[in-house]
């Protein structure tokens, strides 16, 4: 009895136990170590950007990046010998492997202590980042990058080998410079010095708060790791730091470099782009412009390039841009995005292409190359011939499906990622449709997905045909898409600029002399545009075009920052090529860029806007009722007076404003200069690409006047952005120092240091360093030398 008294005293305690048990086990059988998650909120390098992570209520618009289609399952790719697909592999790539060459550098020795058996996978995966969550993965053994064999190795035979360069085919591209009279010089040294003066100020911010991590926080002192934790400021800076004579700085900065392992990160994958540009371009550049000296950065370039050649493994060759690189990942079949942007895609070649060089080892180059190859293919196909439009499908599989015969059962589809199944499902005799099952039915669904599995194997083994095919095919336009957008700004700006970058890099590749001839061409006929404005300046912008199938082209007047790039690629382009006529155009675009600048309060122009398109080239006689008429949207215009007298009873109707007073309204809210219709996103982020147009006209010109305008540019940017212990991006443009709306967004992007303080300095040095004869500059504003003329 003493005992049973005893059980049910401690009966609670016991029944607490055992659901404290049976609930660890629940939580704990549904944990999965290999699912794949997203990238941290990245930023960009072609429309977004970074400092949106600092919570702020404001959410200014910017350009957005397209909604993701609907889930197609993407049928697996046939092989011709399944069984051995592991064996066979590793006999290929052995002889694809990057880091056969010259110098003994690879991955570090940790990542190389064994290799990771790769596990038979039953289908190819089209790459899905947008499904995958934000959290992060902490850094285990597991987790770091390993080699491992290929699923889909280049034979050796087929490796495309670098050309032969012929340096001296391409003409002189920077001006003769004469000699530079006392005064002049005088300016110009003490110039140079402010700029290295703001440098010194953010290297030393970033050393003190966020030494080791990718940026500062410049107003919170702190610091954030967008990519990938690797010291993205740290590698962007080091050529900057050579270039301004910090040589101290730049052996302390390289000691550092030496520990980083590019084999492991925080985050779940990595943005392909934004770290071959900022880290691959930052080691290969400073690695030239110190001389070669300095071993350490070639070597972790090519571990670099080693880990990110991954990304390429896909059966098409072209490359996953958001890539996940651990073994558990890697040992997925996958295919490049159905949605890949396109400077992300074409913006690969100049630095894989330069590795190539130094090393000789053409695997990386073979791997761009083929990227080239495929938008040469598809440069005519698009809706707007010569362009290639904004969001690409790079999938290489075009999705052919296999009507079910009738009374042949359902096949079943798998279950779409949001944990909601999808059955075909009989409705009547003539007709069927596909039935939704949501999480709450989750268990019925399972067993009519079972039932349509079964049937589906009976259906397969009487007919070896899948109910869907992949043919094989091209870059091309995504299917869900029915309007193409064809722009030079943000995400496929990069694309066009590295086409003529290639052709001067490769020492004259026709190849990439048609393929920018032919942008060219299409841009000046679609996209430069003069604004209307008061002040009918003779500059030039560039807008974007819309097109859909059957329908005239439509002309969209955004520009902004990112567009601001093409006067100097323009520039380039008619150096390089004899287009003589493109420097005029160049100088006009340039010039749109500066005028854009004087416009608002700050001195400096916003991400992205809009301005009324004026008709003509040539002349622009400004009309303000015009201009009130592009002004004013639909929605908001006046209707027509009133004919019949309200009641009598009621409140009297105040009559429609006329379209001036609406105009006038819009104006004064929008804080906007004459001629703009809207401003879309007001921040500055730092940006350097419109200092990078007038560097380049400076340095092809010889004209001083450019550094006077460069000048006024960098007061206004030091004036608006500088903080207690650096610089800062800002929130609204038309909101000067001193204003109540004032507002600096914590956010020093990397690119500041690489590009936006490195232009301006060279705008002020002496001609000769980095001579656009001598090197060519990624669109980090990386020096990547060019091969040496012949003797």
């Amino acid at each position: 009895m003493a005992g049973i008294v005893r059980f049910r005293r401690y009966r609670p305690l016991l029944l607490l136990a055992v659901i404290t048990v049976v609930v660890f086990i629940h939580f704990t059988s549904f944990k999965d170590t290999s699912t794949a998650f997203s990238v941290d909120r990245l930023k960009s390098h072609t429309g977004w950007d970074s400092s949106r992570e600092t919570g702020l209520d404001q959410k200014p618009v910017g350009e957005q990046k397209p909604e993701p289609p609907p889930v197609v399952p993407i049928p697996p790719i046939e092989k011709p010998s399944p069984k051995s697909r592991t064996r066979q592999a590793a006999t290929k790539s052995k002889a694809l492997e990057p880091s056969k060459n010259t110098v003994n550098a690879s991955v570090s020795p940790k990542s190389t202590a064994k290799e990771v058996a790769t596990p038979a996978v039953p289908s190819v995966k089209h790459h899905d980042h947008s499904a995958e969550t934000t959290k992060a993965i902490t850094a285990a053994g597991g987790d770091r990058w390993v080699r491992s064999p290929e699923h889909f190795p280049v034979p050796s035979e087929s490796i495309i080998s670098l050309p032969t360069p012929h340096p001296e085919g391409i003409p002189q591209i920077q001006a003769s410079f004469g000699v530079e009279s006392e005064a002049k010089r005088k300016v110009r040294l003490e110039r140079l010095e402010a700029v290295k003066d703001a440098f010194k100020r953010s290297w030393s911010g970033y050393k003190k708060y966020a030494w080791g991590h990718d940026e500062l926080m410049p107003v919170s002192k702190y610091f954030k790791d967008p990519f990938g934790g690797w010291g993205a400021t740290l590698v962007d800076s080091l050529d900057t730091l050579w270039i301004m004579g910090m040589e101290n700085e730049f052996m302390e900065a390289i000691d550092e470099v030496a520990k980083i392992d590019f084999t492991t990160t925080p985050m779940a994958s990595i943005p392909v782009f934004e770290t071959v540009i900022r880290y691959l371009g930052g080691l290969i550049a400073a690695y030239d412009v110190s001389g070669a000296k300095h071993e350490i950065l070639l070597t972790k370039a090519i571990e670099l390039g080693d880990m990110i050649y991954g990304a390429f493994d896909t059966p098409n060759r072209m490359p996953v841009l958001h890539w996940g690189f651990r073994p558990r990942q890697t040992a997925l079949e996958v295919r490049a995005d159905i949605r890949s942007v396109s400077a992300e895609l074409g913006s690969l070649t100049v630095e894989f292409t330069r590795l190539a060089q130094i090393t000789g080892n053409n695997t990386y180059y073979d791997a761009v190359q083929r990227i080239t190859n495929a938008l040469e293919e598809s440069q005519n196909d698009s809706k707007l011939p010569g362009m290639w439009p904004m969001i690409i499908d790079a999938s290489g599989c075009k999705v052919v499906r296999r009507k079910s015969q009738p009374g042949s059962g359902a096949l079943a589809v798998p279950p779409l990622k949001d944990s909601t199944y999808t059955a075909n499902k009989p409705k009547d005799e003539k007709t069927s449709e596909i039935l939704v099952v949501e999480k709450e039915k989750e268990k019925r669904a399972e067993k009519d997905m079972m039932t349509a599995t079964a049937k589906e194997s009976q259906i397969r083994a009487k007919t070896p045909e899948a109910s869907a095919t992949c043919l094989p095919q091209g870059l091309t336009n995504p299917s869900y898409q029915r309007e193409e957008k064809f722009t030079l700004g943000g995400m496929a700006d990069s694309l066009y600029e590295y086409l003529i970058k290639e052709y001067i890099l490769l020492g004259g590749k026709s190849q990439y002399k048609k393929m920018y001839e032919a942008v060219v061409e299409v841009a000046k006929e679609h996209l430069f545009f003069r604004p209307y404005t008061a002040e009918a300046p003779d500059v030039l912008l560039t807008g974007n075009v819309y097109v859909s199938s059957g329908v005239k082209p439509r002309f969209d007047g955004d520009t902004g920052h990112l567009s601001c790039f093409v006067g100097g690629m323009l520039a380039l382009g008619a150096k390089a090529l004899n287009r003589d006529a493109d420097l005029k155009l160049a100088a006009k675009i340039t010039e749109g860029c500066v005028w854009a600048y004087g416009a608002f309060p700050t001195g400096i122009m916003p991400e992205w806007f809009k301005v009324a398109r004026c008709n003509k080239t040539t002349e622009c006689q400004f009309n303000t009722e015009l201009y009130h008429d592009m002004l004013v949207p639909f929605n908001l215009r006046p209707t027509g007076l009133l004919t019949v007298e309200p009641y009598p009873r009621r409140a009297p109707v105040e009559a429609p404003k006329t379209l001036a007073q609406i105009a006038h309204d819009i104006i004064e809210a929008e804080g906007l200069p004459s001629g703009f219709t809207m401003i879309g996103d007001r921040r500055y982020i730092l940006r350097p690409e419109a200092i990078e147009s007038v560097f380049i006209m400076y340095r092809v010109s010889a004209d001083s006047k450019w550094q006077d305008k460069g000048w006024k540019m960098f007061q206004s940017i030091v004036r608006a952005t500088q903080t207690e212990v650096a610089f800062s991006s800002i929130a609204d443009v038309t909101r000067a120092r001193g204003d109540p709306q004032f507002f600096q967004l914590d956010s020093q992007e990397s690119f500041f240091n690489a590009e936006t303080l490195k232009y301006f300095y060279l705008l002020f040095s002496d001609p000769e360093i980095i001579s656009l004869d001598e090197y060519v500059l990624n669109t980090e504003a990386h020096p990547l030398a060019r091969p040496k003329k012949s003797a």
